[in-house]
């Protein structure tokens, strides 16, 4: 009773072989990292006539059970224990074994995944199998969840009492609402997010909606905590876009999906977040967001593992990750439907400033677009590593910086009626390291064709009707002018073959404008309609040039506010004027231009944009 243990088993620790037969006691009151009140490692102990209470650890408040362990359990009380993960037990790659007589209780425990059974995807068991055959006396509520059994497949429960009513309703949440209300109405509004989590009941028969109200949800604000936790066949539905905003602390993830599957998240803003949303081992739609300022390692706006999401309409921007993935992290044999969605002005230190797809993942990728994100290193649009091979169709890949597409270590997109143009300092890149990679493209606009490809660990395939042309975009929105030619060059309702008759997709008739499809991701005469105020700058700014030093051409990125008359000149080191990029009148928005210094000789020089009373100048240097 009261023991701490700064890692394991806070009461007890079975560790290698630690077979012992317990009866009799009590785990009262036990602190540790894994297992507050018993930890169970490479063992298997037997549990008889034990009471095992308010323990608290980050990962299996009343039991940590662990790494090819068996944990035989008989009338043994789990109760009011608090943990990150399994608040009662969590396991991992292990087995337990309740007494159909002689049952256990397990209830009122508290976790922000599974509050009183979790297991470990991840690890699975020994058997190979994730069910547990759980027989219980009294466990919290007669019908589980996946917010106390998580997931809800790994376990298969036989349960006699519990201690908790659900309720087969939708719920309503506000940031002025009372914890004293029902919450089963808009006029009667909880307060505290996971209270309705814990009571409301949903089934494949029987999905539901937490309805979130109009106002900020914030973790400086008393009961509001992040994660939340999704909930199988509970979907989460603000506002809208710019009304309803999750604001976490950047220490947390704002929204966790783990083991679940049947719902959707939608017309919400999701930011700060340590990720804006996580998903690992779930399946569902998200839907009409805007995911902006997140921050993370890996995945800055959304990391997913091992999940089938459909994501679209929704807006990805300023996101930023320390590693991979600036926009979006994809990996581990994932296969999401990213349609319909704005990436942009994300950033990574490594490799994928947009979206990074990595570990034999095939997603479908259409109508996105993917512009002015950056990567350090490789792939400022999209980084496809590792065996990732997504089929891209009708997507705009514009201005990102390093690069359009990265592919390494045996990648293959597919690249149809897509548009890459203008991202520095190469549209596509292969990397030199084997096994070999390919690209292949159908009726895609690349700048500079094949002379836009670096590297040679590469197979490029222009199947046909591709072109080299400058897709004339209309504004920020990446719209196409009226003149363009990626307009009436796309296809669709056809069936294309690849890669020497091995592979094929038939690309479906969703309806065009004109005589055939456009290139791109929008059609001539039809409204970028996604938020098309997020690509709207708050402040003028000029960014540094990329490359820089430079041979002979450079990309210049500014902002521009509101709509002004923009100058954008070129000066050499005695301030006298060699070249005039712009000067116009522009619509506010994020814009690139090129210089080609090829008629100048090597030297410094100086790039200066004056916009309505705004001035800045940058240096560069050009090195022949």
């Amino acid at each position: 009773m009261n023991n701490q243990a700064n890692s394991g088993g806070g009461g007890i620790y079975c560790n290698e072989g630690s077979n012992i037969v317990l009866i009799n006691s009590s785990l009262l009151k036990n602190k540790a990292h894994w297992g507050g009140g018993i930890m169970i490692r490479e063992s298997k102990p037997v549990l008889k006539h034990i009471i095992i209470e308010n323990n608290f650890s980050q990962s299996g408040g009343g039991i940590y059970n662990v790494l090819f362990s068996v944990t035989n359990l008989e009338d043994v009380i789990i109760k009011e224990n608090s943990a990150n993960k399994g608040g009662g037990i969590h396991t991992a790659n292990s087995l337990l074994i309740f007494d159909p007589n002689n049952r256990c209780s397990i209830y009122s425990n508290h976790a922000r995944l599974g509050c009183d059974l979790y297991q470990n995807l991840a690890l699975g068991t020994p058997n190979g199998t994730a069910i547990h055959q759980v027989y219980l006396d009294t466990f919290t509520v007669i019908e589980p969840t996946s917010y106390y059994t998580l997931p809800l497949e790994s376990f298969k429960l036989e349960i006699k009492n519990c201690v908790k009513t659900l309720f087969s309703d939708d719920f309503f949440i506000s940031p002025s609402g009372s914890d004293l209300n029902s919450g089963l109405s808009k006029d009667e509004p909880m307060f505290t997010i996971s209270l309705a989590q814990s009571l409301i009941y949903a089934d494949s028969l029987n999905p539901r909606i937490i309805h979130f109200a109009k106002g900020l949800y914030d973790t400086s604000i008393i009961g509001h905590q992040f994660p939340i936790n999704g909930v199988s066949y509970v979907s989460i539905e603000g506002a809208g876009e710019d009304q309803t905003i999750l604001k976490s602390d950047k220490d947390n993830a704002v929204i966790s999906l783990y083991g679940i599957s049947n719902f959707t998240i939608s017309r919400l803003t999701v930011r700060n977040g340590d990720t804006g949303i996580y998903s690992s081992y779930s399946n569902g739609i998200l839907t009409n967001l805007l995911i902006k300022e997140n921050n993370a390692s890996d995945g800055g706006g959304i990391f997913l593992s091992y999940s089938d999401l459909i994501i679209k309409n929704s807006v990805i921007k300023n996101n930023y990750a320390a590693y991979y993935g600036g926009g979006i992290m994809c990996r581990d044999h994932c296969s999401p439907i990213l349609d319909s969605l704005i990436i942009v002005n994300n950033t990574t230190v490594y490799d994928g400033g947009g979206i990074h797809f990595f570990a034999y993942v095939t997603p479908v990728v259409k109508n996105v677009v993917i512009a002015n994100n950056k990567s350090t290193y490789r792939g400022g649009g999209i980084t496809c590593k590792s065996s990732a091979n997504p089929i891209i169709i009708n997507a705009t890949i514009a201005y990102n910086s390093i690069g359009g597409i990265n592919c390494w270590d045996d990648s293959h997109p597919v690249l149809i009626n897509s548009i890459l143009w203008g991202n520095s300092s190469h549209q596509i890149q292969y990397q030199d390291n084997n096994p070999t990679n390919s690209i292949t493209l159908f009726y895609s606009d690349v700048q500079g064709d094949s002379n836009g490809i670096y590297g040679t660990n590469g197979i490029s395939h222009f199947i046909e009707g591709n072109i080299n042309n400058d897709p004339l975009f209309s504004d920020n929105t990446y719209n196409l002018k009226e003149n363009s030619p990626c307009i009436d060059s796309g296809i669709q309702n056809r069936l294309l073959v690849y890669n020497n008759f091995k592979d094929s997709i038939f690309i479906d008739s969703t309806g065009y404008y004109g005589n055939a499809p456009d290139i791109g991701a929008y059609e001539y005469k039809t409204e970028s309609v996604i938020f098309q105020d997020e690509l709207k700058p708050n402040v003028y700014k000029m960014y540094s040039n990329f490359p820089n030093p430079f041979n002979p051409i450079t990309t210049i990125k500014y902002d521009i506010p509101k709509i002004s008359h923009v100058t954008i000149t070129i000066f050499n080191i005695d301030g006298q004027i060699i070249d005039r990029l712009v000067d116009q009148k522009q619509n506010a928005g994020l814009y690139t231009i090129m210089w080609n210094a090829s008629n100048c000789s090597s030297g410094v020089y100086f790039y200066q944009i004056k916009a309505d009373g705004f001035q800045q100048v940058r240096k560069c240097l050009l090195i022949k």
